[in-house]
């Protein structure tokens, strides 16, 4: 049998990477299915991977090959967004790979879309409309949905949770705002985030999420972005063990993103909530009704009536720890197989992928920086065409 060819790699970039990306020998290991020992011999410079086991090890840094002949390591950085995370235990979780994974991939396709736009000559709006956590909630949430365009009869006209998110995110996006969903990041780790720049900023969701959760993680990271804050976000606002200033920053984002799911004066018109304030069955029925009425979930439902003074905190909390118990079963739901120009739509947006769409039909571009950009192979390359011919 011939012997393996090792790979004649710079191992100072082997080392780096790892560093880099601040992942320990045993992870790195594990996911190229290799033994510690000889990623540290390599590391070490007392041997050389070979080119089967260089390609394993690029796939878990996600790095191509050619990185790891560089003759330096490139200038790359990470964006970490300010932690706002207030479940218990997070400050010693810290960031995981996944998550790091995560923000590294977002800052990547921010600098890629911005030499797209310059390619074709488009510059991006900046975000000009700013907030305050001394504003009332109510007032943001007019203001957010007036800059969205989303009106009271087309909301409600969605009736159905996968639709009312895309329809969120479009309008989002329409601002220049890239939005972009993680799917291999725990719910454990991140619900959603925000990144702050002068143009192109960028809110993150995950897809982990049920549909109604990430519309109300979506607004709330948008709460931020208005706030000029990043942030990374588990949503939660009675517990964990943060700065006050951080938790009440986060109590305002939820409650801004109430405000534009269910404006005030529109819940305290409809004709349920009279029914929706009782707490036997026929309560519980109406407000599952209001819920996909608005798109939102039930929680949201019951926080709109408590602010509203609609309820008592009592009746919140019966419900909230009813729908916690019940929320807690759907997030172990894995989800099903998606078609890999679906998930190029839902992990990047219809923004950035059209972006690329438009720079390699008009020859900016070339067909592998297409598959690179969406992480896509070319046999897709027709389909992901047709589906901006058909809008």
């Amino acid at each position: 049998m011939a012997k393996a060819i090792s790979a004649l790699i710079n191992l100072d970039i082997l080392r780096w990477a790892r560093s880099f990306m601040k992942l320990d020998l045993d992870y790195v290991a594990e996911k190229a299915g290799i033994k510690p020992e000889e990623l540290n011999e390599w590391e070490g410079g007392k041997a050389s991977p070979t080119i089967s086991q260089l390609r394993k090890i690029a796939k878990v840094y996600k790095f191509s090959i050619a990185v790891f002949y560089l003759p330096k390591p490139p200038n790359l950085r990470i964006p970490h967004p300010r932690d706002r995370r207030l479940l218990p235990g997070f400050e010693q979780w810290g960031i995981s790979p996944e998550l790091s994974f995560e923000f590294r991939w977002a800052g990547e396709r921010r600098e890629i879309a911005l030499e797209l736009l310059e390619n074709t000559g488009a510059k991006p709006k900046p975000l000009i409309v700013q907030a305050s956590i001394q504003d009332a909630p109510e007032s943001v949430g007019g203001l957010l949905r007036e800059m969205l365009g989303i009106t009271y009869e087309e909301q409600t006209s969605w009736h159905d949770a996968r639709v009312a998110l895309n329809a969120w995110r479009n309008r989002v996006e329409q601002l220049d705002i890239l939005v972009f969903q993680a799917g291999e990041v725990s719910l454990r780790d991140m619900r959603g985030y925000s990144m702050l720049f002068d143009v192109l900023p960028i809110i993150g969701l995950n897809r982990k999420d049920t549909y109604n959760a990430r519309s109300f993680t979506l607004l709330h990271e948008m709460t931020h972005l208005l706030l000029r804050m990043e942030s990374l976000c588990d949503l939660e606002q009675d517990d964990g063990d943060i700065s006050s200033t951080d938790k009440s920053v986060e109590v305002f984002c939820n409650a801004v993103a109430g405000c534009t799911l269910v404006p005030g004066e529109c819940l305290k018109n409809e004709g349920l909530i009279a029914t929706a304030i009782e707490m036997g069955e026929e309560g519980e029925r109406a407000i599952g009704n209001l819920s996909r009425k608005y798109c939102v979930s039930r929680e949201v439902i019951v926080r709109r009536m408590l602010t509203l003074e609609l309820v008592d905190e009592r009746f919140y909390r019966i419900k909230r720890q009813k729908y916690s118990r019940e929320y807690a079963v759907i997030k172990r739901s894995s989800g099903g197989f998606m078609h890999p120009v679906g998930d190029a739509f839902s992990a990047s947006g219809a923004s950035f992928v059209g972006l690329v769409v438009e720079n390699l039909n008009r020859g900016f571009i070339t067909t592998s920086d297409f598959s690179n950009f969406l992480r896509l192979k070319l046999k897709h390359l027709a389909q992901i065409q047709d589906s901006f011919l058909q809008t």
